[in-house]
């Protein structure tokens, strides 16, 4: 255990963030911190009265991660959460600052506030605020309003999380825009606004000389705004594995840092000198891109490197990676439950523990290789992809955990595109730096738009490589991945050389993919899926049996929910497009949606403007074995009912009274946003879906929970599946 005394941060840091996830994923917040605080006082106790426990150190620093964890959840589940919920309500009067995460949509506005207080009581936590229009409040004003308050304690429980991780406990909303805002204090003299205008300029100085898709592709992999990134180009970079690259990261920072300061050591600056100014450095880039997760995660572990350098000492990876968690979950505990920060943990974690092994085994094979000018650009290509597989394999849990698929293409497609990504976010910086010199900024936009070009069709190429992606929603899965660990650990300990041990590892490694693709196989077998998309208003369904996909529903209040369609089926070529009518709240999507997809045929109630469609107001489609859809329209009502198996389900997408065939009144389930008649008999139905907006979804439920208790929303907010299989209960889960 004597190796653990020099890595106090590390145990403490990473005992930590697994003890919370754990107590999050639980549910029990409060007991689970009173839990650890025993756990860890106990432990202490022993340790300190043993003497025989106190030479084992690590003993130590578990019993005050454990003494860490408990505090930390304990507060938060006393002074943030149930402060928020204290505090809820109609007609509450809100006083907050608005912070810099705001983000606007052609459908509404969403602004991140933190509160000052709320119906008069103190509190400090954050709040999501949405508006059906823009308004005029800035990062730094001071404002106030009074909405009805609600908690995120109410939501679905991953939702719920997901909210708690960015450290907002309560949700309103405003629906007269500017008239229901008053600002008290003007923020443009605040840093938060300064920053948010550096932003944006930023963001102004590229699109002037890059003002097209290549452009949002730059802005996006400089800062993280993926806004202007079409939804076909999205789609294809989270098909090919590298959607990380629009994740401003420890890599973005890192390559940035490491820049500068070899810049400043050929200045012939002073190591002391130098590594104060990447410091400073490093600390004016987090500001600038929010403070993110996984850049904070970054940012400090190279503040804590540079910092040895400063007093004279080595800073170790893992310590300092332990002090970054240390450091942010002390800020919000609740993080420890983010797949941002998981997934960029667990990729660092990864890279440390792993690559120096494997850079070793490259140095020793590649020393045969005698000129240096053949030699750095295969270790430079081949390092890449060593670091890229060793960040995936500690990825892998959270991708199928969170994503419920995994990246088998990603490793290859990152070193196609590694040092490209490269060149254009540094020559997207130049842009912007050299935006005054007309010559400089053209030179850098060249080689960024190049750069983004060749990104954008490697990840359409490689995206389209047959099994790139593997679902992961099954326990096979799960089991086969801990047996893959464990072997791996195996090969590790049991096998004495590194030659034994990578072809240990890549045998087993090579048979669990083998067995993985065999249990997706089965898993998919006699399955349909049917996933509520979350569109705002109205609604859109995608209907999948793992061979043909069905489109129900293309309409919403936010054009740019059209991307998350277009993911949802690019990877089949000729699917089935229903769309009830060409209102906007059933069709609008279908114009972006088309440009993407090729759809085999496209039916429609009604006409469709820019869509080539088979106009029938009724028709029954057989699209395979034990499934059909019935679909209705008429001046009264439009519904469609469709069978998949054993599993029925009542779609309705408008209502002016009670039209809907008897027969079809039992269904498992009814979906619908808020158009249903004023007599319609709820209990009938085994689940209620409603997909429609926050406030509208809150307030429905509110509605008619008291007549049908299984109820879901999308809130505006996620997307939720329902597998049906044959003669199997039907099964609703949020994604």
């Amino acid at each position: 255990m004597s190796k653990f005394k020099f890595l106090p941060m590390a145990t403490i840091g990473l005992t930590s963030l697994g003890f919370m996830l754990v107590i999050i994923l639980s549910g029990y917040n409060f007991e689970g911190g009173v839990s650890a605080v025993v756990l860890g006082a106990i432990l202490l106790t022993f340790t300190v009265i043993s003497k025989k426990l106190r030479e084992v150190t690590v003993l130590l620093y578990i019993s005050a991660a454990f003494l860490f964890s408990g505090l930390l959840m304990i507060s938060a589940a006393t002074c943030s959460l149930d402060a928020a919920n204290s505090v809820v309500g109609s007609d509450v009067t809100v006083v907050a600052k608005v912070t810099g995460e705001s983000e606007s949509y052609p459908a509404k506005s969403v602004y991140v506030l933190k509160t000052e207080t709320v119906g008069g009581e103190e509190v400090d936590v954050k709040l999501r605020l949405v508006s059906n229009t823009s308004l005029c409040i800035y990062a730094g004003d001071e404002i106030q309003f009074t909405s009805k308050v609600y908690s995120v304690d109410g939501f679905e429980n991953s939702l719920k999380r997901y909210y708690m991780s960015e450290g907002i406990y309560l949700g309103a909303n405003v629906y007269n825009g500017d008239d229901d805002i008053t600002v008290i204090k003007d923020g443009s003299d605040t840093f938060s606004c300064k920053l948010q205008l550096v932003r944006d300029e930023v963001k102004s100085r590229i699109y002037s000389v890059l003002p097209n898709e290549y452009g949002a592709v730059a802005v996006a992999m400089l800062l993280g705004d993926k806004s202007g990134v079409s939804d076909e180009t999205l789609g294809a970079l989270k098909g090919a594995g590298i959607y990380h690259l629009f994740a401003v990261s420890g890599l973005h920072l890192s390559i940035w840092v490491l820049g500068v300061f070899n810049f400043l050591k050929k200045l012939g600056l002073s190591n002391r000198l130098n590594s104060m100014l990447a410091v400073l450095f490093t600390f004016g880039f987090m500001a600038l891109t929010g403070f993110t997760p996984s850049v904070s995660r970054a940012g400090i572990m190279l503040i804590v490197l540079m910092s040895g350098n400063l007093f004279g000492r080595e800073a170790h990876s893992l310590n300092s990676l332990g002090i970054a968690l240390f450091i942010i979950l002390a800020a919000n505990p609740m993080v420890a439950a983010s797949a941002s920060l998981l997934l960029s943990f667990g990729a660092t974690l990864g890279i440390v523990t792993l690559y120096q092994s494997i850079d070793k085994i490259l140095n020793r094979k590649l020393s045969s290789v005698k000129k240096k000018a053949v030699r750095r650009p295969i270790k430079a290509v081949v390092s890449v992809f060593f670091v890229s597989v060793c960040a995936s394999l500690f990825t892998l849990p959270v991708s199928a955990a969170v994503f419920g698929e995994v990246c088998i293409i990603g490793p290859l497609t990152n070193v196609l595109v590694s040092f490209v990504s490269t060149a254009m976010m540094l020559a997207a910086g130049g842009i912007a730096i050299l935006f005054r010199v007309p010559f400089g900024a053209n030179a850098c936009a060249f080689v960024s738009g190049l750069s983004a070009k060749y990104i954008i069709n490697v990840s359409k190429l490689m995206s389209n490589i047959p099994f790139a992606n593997i679902k992961t929603e099954t326990v096979l899965f799960g089991v086969f991945a801990i047996l893959t660990v464990a072997c791996v650990t195996g090969c590790i300990i049991l096998l004495k050389t590194h030659q034994a041990r990578i072809k240990g590892i890549v045998a087993c490694v090579a048979c669990a993919g083998i067995v993985c693709i065999g249990a997706n196989t089965a898993y998919w077998h006699n399955l349909t899926t049917l996933k509520v998309m979350d569109v705002d208003d109205g609604i859109c369904l995608v209907v999948d049996n793992n061979k043909e996909k069905i489109v129900i529903g293309c309409g919403a209040s936010d054009p740019y929910s059209a991307r998350d369609v277009i993911y949802e089926v690019y990877d089949k070529t000729s699917p089935l497009l229903i769309v009830p009518d060409n209102s906007k709240w059933n069709s609008s999507l279908v114009p972006d949606v088309c440009k993407s997809i090729e759809f085999d045929r496209v039916i429609s109630g009604e006409t469709i403007d820019n869509a080539d469609t088979i106009v029938e107001s009724d028709f029954k489609l057989n699209p395979w074995s034990n499934a059909s859809i019935e679909f209705h329209k008429t001046t009264e009502i439009t519904y469609a009912y469709c069978v998949f198996g054993s599993s029925d389900l009542l779609i309705i997408f408008n209502s002016t009274q009670d039209a809907v065939l008897t027969k079809h009144l039992d269904a498992d389930v009814l979906i619908c946003s808020y158009y249903l008649p004023d007599n319609f008999d709820l209990s009938s139905f085994g689940s209620i879906v409603i997909s429609s907006t926050e406030a509208v979804g809150a307030d429905m439920i509110d509605l008619y929970s008291s007549r049908n208790p299984n109820i879901y929303s999308t809130l505006g907010e996620t997307d939720f599946t329902i597998e049906m299989r044959e003669n199997k209960p039907i099964k609703i889960s949020y994604n």
